[in-house]
């Protein structure tokens, strides 16, 4: 007589559940390469001990063990084969630091292949401290960066399950959703969860009808023990649509298939509100049913049949098919492409979806050569994706808005998705749009023209086109890209991934302009600045207002420094080499600037500045993308591809905004900073007054002396001449000698005559001339003067105290005769009056 307890509902639904499970996990590791496979059997053991020959070991201290484990019998081998100095140890674990071990997602379903990533559920238990919590945290970092040696990519989310009972959230990052949903993920999760070790869910053992009772089982004195609970889920709250909606939308920058049905899930499931057929009560019905086909269980045709239904119903047949591409493209099964084994059970399973949607030959090929696409083929997908997007979310917004003011999402997390959001399709003016990625990894033409061309208004355009089109001929090809640089367009088509190492250029611009090389320098500058900057993920970096991350000026490209000036488009050979006031005709050799910036939030910009204000122009966009902090600033990488004075541009350029920045860094709250350069026969005056910036030109020294004259009076104003500039060395001296609150007063002999430069307390100059007699003389009438002028121009009771210096230069010596004799006797008799070398 068999006296084992009779099995019950819960028991049955328990044992069905465990058993698809465990076909599912087979279906996961069938799926994987040999040693991806190890890594997968042997993370239970890794985990369940401190095994210094294993990945991920920080120490025998570090919390192990796990609920209930019974290592799988082939598990010391895949340990071994990681391993070879691995053994079980013997030391019993009274208290094991971990209940349960998840994997959630698309692992053995349909949609998984070899490329797709793997989101691990790691549930602590609750004794664990802070400190042991960070310690798991970090053995698990250490296994996924293992794992990406194996090219298995794997995400680790360590919390406790009370905690997400209690409707606590895990932190916002690139993989978790944060406080935007938790009824929808809890969802997903009882749907798509593989228990790979530890305590059942208890959401097994509960019926669909009453998800809150504990379960009622024959047999077991305390059935808690062994499961862990995440909470009921009968139906998800009208507030959480909306932040599970943003999320999918910000998850769409980088998988946008499979976030279209996500969406349209949530779509589907928002249209049968209140009373909503979650898939998850759905799959264990299937379950409680002993439906024996698994493809019929997996999570993700379920979900496809649900949202096909859904609108069927709606009767949009284009959003229909969208789905069908997207679900076609997530699974990545090529049917168009001769298996090179046996045929597959998700091959065979999207084999007869095609069939049931009507499919030929030509679709199914056209979607198989995706990674291959060109540009206008993304383009096109992209709209589409687009468009299904916005619908989703423009019905979920709706919804939530009619049915709920509580959006269940914190307000920073709504920001930070917001701000990607914003980033990702939010069109600004030199914004360079991504328009490939996500959509097609690999869009490279063999060939790319790109033209120099004119507009209506006769300026200046660079126009790119797919393949070789000569002039003439682009007539009857549409551009991809028109322009205003020749950086921009560049940059624009390595943004978006069209250029390759094998991709041939052809250039038709203006003779002596823009060439082959040129391009090759920018994309490689491109590459070296930004490569990694443009495929990293950094959550901490889109917090805040935006900021740069990297800037990139490039000088002239395409454009011949000399072509509009009288030395006839070829350079000469000259001592006054300054870039900005070249030769002794004094050119400025800079004619334009192209600012590539990408900022924290993942933009991409391109400024293209002309003229004589386009360095300074450069500076301010460049410091306005400034941390307040300015002493936190980047520097700005400088590129010339030109061949005649290319050194010399990229140099002198990068040496005045580098320098600026930096002065501007060191700026107190109280400070004005102004630096005046040459252009040409013109002088550039940038100012920073309470950070924000100003440029202004002026056409002769006259203005620049006067503009000193009149500097603002509320804040204390630093000046810097730049060396090169045609300005009296002795400015440049004087201002280094600035000192916030005293008035000083220099004297220059030039001659016959003495210049008298009186600095106040904040910056301003007074520059006059006047005959000289004797120095001494009229050092004191100058000291008389100011003494009795000074304390009736002063609001406050404490004058400012005046220092007196002479001004000592090579030309003192030439024109002064005897000044070195005249001094020393004023010197004896004034010790006020000190000496200003220059």
């Amino acid at each position: 007589m068999d006296h084992r307890p009779k099995e019950g509902p819960a028991e049955r639904r328990a044992r069905r559940l465990r058993l698809v499970n465990r076909e599912r996990v087979a279906r996961l590791k069938d799926n994987l390469t040999p040693r991806q496979r190890d890594l997968i059997i042997a993370l239970p053991a890794i985990f369940h001990t401190t095994h210094p020959a294993m990945p991920g070991y920080a120490g025998h201290e570090t919390p192990a063990g796990i609920a209930n484990y019974d290592r799988e019998r082939n598990t010391l081998a895949a340990c071994r084969r990681i391993s070879r100095g691995f053994e079980f140890s013997k030391r019993q674990i009274r208290r094991p630091a971990i209940e349960a071990m998840f994997i959630m997602g698309s692992g053995g379903t349909i949609a998984h292949s070899r490329d797709s990533d793997l989101d691990i559920w790691l549930c602590h238990g609750a004794h664990l401290n802070r400190e042991e919590i960070e310690q798991l945290q970090t053995k698990a970092r250490a296994i996924e960066t293992f794992a990406e040696d194996l090219e298995l990519e794997m995400h680790f989310f360590v919390f406790e399950a009370s905690s997400f009972l209690n409707g606590e959230n895990l932190p916002l990052s690139t993989e978790s959703s944060g406080s935007s949903q938790r009824y929808l993920l809890l969802d997903e999760f009882y749907r798509t969860g593989l228990l790979i070790a530890g305590k059942e869910p208890m959401w097994w053992w509960q019926s669909n009808d009453d998800a809150d009772a504990l379960p009622q089982t024959n047999g077991l004195s305390d059935p808690k023990k062994l499961m862990i609970n995440f909470g009921p889920l009968q139906t998800v709250p009208a507030e959480e649509f909306f932040g599970a909606a943003v999320w999918q939308l910000y998850k769409s920058i980088e998988s946008p298939y499979k976030s279209v049905l996500k969406l349209m899930l949530m779509e589907a499931y928002a249209s049968e509100y209140p009373n909503i057929e979650l898939l998850s009560s759905v799959y264990k019905a299937e379950i409680e049913s002993e439906t024996e086909n698994l493809n019929a269980l997996d999570p993700y045709a379920l979900m496809l049949r649900k949202v096909e239904e859904y609108l069927k119903r709606s009767e949009d047949h284009a959003r229909l098919e969208v789905l069908r591409r997207c679900f076609y493209i997530k699974v990545g099964e090529r049917l168009s492409v001769s298996a090179r084994k046996s045929e597959s059970w998700q091959r065979a399973m999207m084999r007869e979806l095609v069939d049931e949607w009507g499919w030929d030959e030509k679709i199914i090929r056209h979607l198989d050569e995706h990674q291959q696409w060109d540009f206008y083929r993304a383009h096109a997908e992209r709209r589409k994706i687009v468009s299904a997007l916005k619908a989703s979310y423009s019905a979920l917004s709706g919804f939530a808005r009619e049915r709920s003011h509580d959006l269940h999402i914190s307000r920073e997390d709504l920001d930070r998705l917001g701000r990607r959001l914003y980033a990702a399709f939010e069109r600004k003016p030199s914004k360079v749009e991504f328009i490939t990625k996500g959509i097609c990894p690999n869009p490279v033409e063999n060939d790319l023209s790109i033209h120099q061309v004119k507009n209506a208004q006769g300026a200046t355009l660079w126009a790119i086109y797919q393949g070789t089109a000569k002039p003439g001929e682009n007539s009857s090809h549409s551009a991809l890209k028109r322009s205003r640089s020749l950086v921009d367009a560049v940059t624009w088509t390595y943004a978006n991934r069209l250029h390759g190492a094998a991709t041939q250029w052809h250039v038709f611009a203006n003779a002596d302009e823009a060439n082959r090389r040129d391009i090759e320098i920018v994309l490689q500058a491109l590459d070296n600045s930004l490569g990694a900057e443009l495929s990293a993920h950094d959550d901490n970096h889109s917090s805040g207002v935006p900021r740069a991350r990297r800037a990139l000026v490039f000088v002239n490209v395409g454009i011949n420094p000399f072509s509009d000036t009288s030395y006839g488009g070829t350079s000469v050979v000259t001592q006054r080499t300054n870039a900005f006031c070249y030769g002794a005709r004094r050119v400025n050799l800079v004619h334009q600037l192209d600012l590539v910036l990408l900022n924290s939030w993942g933009e991409l910009f391109c400024f293209t500045y002309k003229g004589q204000s386009a360095l300074g122009n450069c500076l301010v966009e460049f410091l306005n993308w400034q941390s307040e902090q300015l002493q936190h600033a980047i520097g700005i990488e400088v590129c010339c591809s030109s061949n005649l004075a290319g050194d010399l541009l990229s140099t002198r350029v990068g040496n005045y905004l580098n320098s600026i920045a930096r002065s501007a860094a060191r700026l107190k709250g109280d400070e004005n900073f102004h630096h005046f350069t040459q252009l040409g026969r013109k002088y550039l005056h940038f100012s920073r007054t309470g950070g924000h910036s100003n440029v202004t030109i002026y056409d002769n020294t006259a203005s620049v002396y006067q503009t000193l004259e009149e500097l603002p009076s509320e804040r204390n104003n630093v000046v810097v001449l730049d060396e090169h500039a045609d300005l009296s060395p002795t400015l440049a001296k004087i201002f280094a000698n600035h000192r916030q609150g005293f008035l000083r007063c220099f004297i220059e002999p030039r001659g016959a005559d003495a210049y008298v430069y009186i600095l106040d307390g904040v910056g301003r100059l007074l520059t006059m001339r006047q005959p000289l007699h004797f120095l001494q003389t009229l050092a004191l009438q100058y000291q008389r003067f100011l003494r009795a002028v000074l304390p009736r121009c002063e609001s406050s009771e404490t004058p400012q105290k005046i220092e007196f210096f002479a001004v000592k230069t090579t030309n003192s010596f030439s024109f002064c005769t005897g000044f070195i004799h005249l001094f020393a006797s004023v010197e004896n008799q004034m010790p006020w009056f000190r000496q200003l070398f220059v």
